[in-house]
């Protein structure tokens, strides 16, 4: 592994676990340090995390990490719709086996999450990283299944960028009602899928991603609330 490709994926592995927030800046010495890298590597791992739309980089004022305003969060999430409806339906017919019981098992591990934050009633780092890497393992399945590499890629991007801009669950202040709700989403299309039944599948998906697209204003939303109000 180069050096850059450990900076790149110490970095957006940060991004992912919400350790980096949205808007912060990424100040290279400390960062490069902080990686055990030099500032060239750190730059081009930031480049590519730039082409990933994960970091914004303004010449002369240096990088942040990307935020949205609400209308391209609702544009993204218009996008998703478009691919993972699409990849959905066609996953249906194209599913293996070992791919359903690998929706079976992220599935398991959603609603194990869903238990220990029931049972502790706290919110904590560790459990938003569970529920991240479930939930884009869960769609990321989806869309191996059904083919078409260049939109797995696509809606692998966008599910990143979606994590990193607007999954703030410790702002919202109805975080287990809403865990409840996309749990149950997720067996229903997984039910859907096992059964073969396409059209209902993506029917299922694209209410999901509504769901979440309101989701992520309203968090959002709270969160420039809480700057303006500290």
């Amino acid at each position: 592994m180069t050096k850059k490709d450990h900076a790149y994926r110490q970095l957006r592995g940060s991004l992912l676990r919400g350790a980096l927030r949205p808007g912060a800046r990424l100040r290279e010495i400390p960062l490069a340090r902080q990686l055990g890298v030099s500032r060239i590597p750190l730059r081009e791992a930031i480049d590519q995390l730039a082409s990933e739309g994960l970091i914004d980089r303004h010449p002369g004022l240096g990088s942040y990490v990307r935020s949205l305003t609400p209308e391209q969060i609702g544009q993204m999430y218009e996008m998703r719709e478009v691919l993972e409806g699409y990849v959905t339906e066609q996953a249906s017919v194209k599913m293996t086996g070992a791919q359903l019981g690998r929706l079976d098992d992220l599935y398991g591990e959603i609603s194990a999450a869903l238990r220990d934050y029931r049972a502790s009633g706290k919110w904590s780092s560790a459990l938003r990283t569970r529920l991240v890497q479930a939930d884009l393992a869960f769609h990321q399945t989806i869309a191996l299944a059904a083919g078409n590499e260049p939109i797995r890629r696509e809606i692998e991007r966008l599910q990143a960028v979606a994590a990193v801009v607007s999954y703030r669950p410790e702002l919202a202040p109805d975080e287990m009602s809403a865990m409840t709700r996309s749990a149950a989403e997720h067996l229903q299309i997984l039910r859907s899928l096992r059964s073969r039944r396409g059209a209902e599948a993506r029917k299922l998906m694209l209410e999901h991603l509504r769901h979440a697209r309101d989701r992520a204003l309203l968090i959002v939303q709270s969160a420039a609330a809480a700057e303006i109000h500290p």
